[in-house]
């Protein structure tokens, strides 16, 4: 689902060629967002769904959709809600001020 989900919103297109450079970024990127997230559990850093639904609107409104037209996009891609809500948390909780890991 993150290949696809890459694929849908980075606008590159996959190629006998690319696919394994773009499976290989992906890959390291989901390693580094669960490394990110055990170390924010550490440290008992979440993101509400308030600032999840915000950072979603701000993709949508940057993508001048909805964000149903955004979760229908990457859906007909083959990613779930689910997956997006949770690269985005992941992105959230990782930009949070440095104040909170100390």
């Amino acid at each position: 689902q993150r290949i696809a989900l890459f694929i849908a919103t980075s606008g590159v297109r996959p190629t006998k060629d690319n696919t394994p450079q773009i499976r290989g970024q992906v890959l390291r990127a989901l390693e580094d967002e669960v490394l990110e997230l055990q170390e924010a559990k550490k440290h008992k850093l979440t993101a509400t769904k308030v600032e999840v639904d915000k950072a979603l609107q701000n993709i949508a409104d940057d993508n001048k959709l909805s964000i149903d037209q955004i979760m229908k996009t990457i859906g007909q891609a083959g990613v779930t809600p689910v997956t997006f809500r949770q690269q985005v948390t992941a992105q959230i909780i990782w930009q949070k001020p440095q104040l909170y890991w100390e």
